[in-house]
């Protein structure tokens, strides 16, 4: 089987840590192949061309992209093999559809995982999408019920909700650690991207609490990483100065 992702963002996110992740961990399966087609895009390109993988350029500019449809059809006429491509967006699964109704092939599958909290919307090309897609994968439930909550339609049965994965990687938390001189015995619990509502940083908030004073666990400390100016991020402190937990984000709350 040959995996193809789509990946349109220009700069390095959640949404590409979660094609490295996965092309990363099918690496050395014997029953599928992955390969990669992207933007031209520097962040993106080197940290995905890493991974030693089939890599090559569409401008995959969006529904009405019909050079890259043409292009992606030329190389899916090429292969034989069952092949599942991956999107990202409801832009480039318009692309995946469109290639696959122009290639005649009949062994392609198109999924998306759709990484956003958002309603969805309704319109032409993205009423084709609901139509025509396998499946579309939401990284929550909260993404899946705000997505539906516009009423889109979007077969039952094309909706699955699969949670991010986690790799078996341990995090060293020496740095910090030594930094801001916190104990080896203090459970640390980082959030590690942007402080943004759709991330749900007061459910972290919420989850210090319920450690604070239900478990027996050690002290707790909370690190808040990058970009931590924005106007949520007052959203954050001000919940956190309303449970059980205030006290620990005080002392501890460090932006790096």
């Amino acid at each position: 089987m040959q995996i193809i992702h789509l990946v349109a963002n220009k700069t390095w996110g959640g949404g590409e840590q979660y094609v490295y992740d996965l092309i990363e961990s099918l690496k050395n399966e014997q029953w599928c192949s992955t390969s990669v087609i992207c933007k031209n895009y520097q962040a993106v390109t080197e940290k995905l061309a890493s991974l030693d993988v089939p890599l090559c350029h569409l401008k995959l500019n969006g529904y009405m992209d019909i050079k890259s449809i043409i292009a992606l059809s030329k190389i899916l006429k090429k292969q034989n093999e069952d092949t599942v491509i991956h999107t990202h967006d409801f832009k480039r699964a318009f692309i995946a559809i469109a290639t696959r109704k122009l290639s005649g092939k009949k062994n392609i599958r198109v999924i998306m995982t759709r990484h956003l909290v958002r309603k969805a919307k309704k319109s032409f090309f993205e009423n084709i999408v609901y139509k025509n897609i396998d499946k579309i994968i939401f990284v929550s439930q909260i993404a899946k019920d705000t997505c539906l909550s516009s009423s889109p339609s979007i077969d039952q049965a094309k909706r699955c909700v699969i949670h991010n994965g986690i790799k078996d990687k341990i995090c060293d938390t020496k740095y910090l650690r030594d930094r801001y001189q916190i104990p080896n015995e203090t459970f640390v619990l980082m959030h590690h991207g942007r402080i943004a509502k759709e991330k749900g940083i007061e459910i972290i908030v919420d989850i210090l609490a319920i450690i604070k004073d239900k478990l027996d666990w050690p002290p707790v400390s909370s690190a808040t990483v990058k970009n931590s100016t924005t106007p949520y991020k007052s959203t954050c402190a001000a919940h956190a100065q309303s449970t059980a937990t205030r006290n620990v984000a005080s002392k501890k709350n460090i932006s790096i």
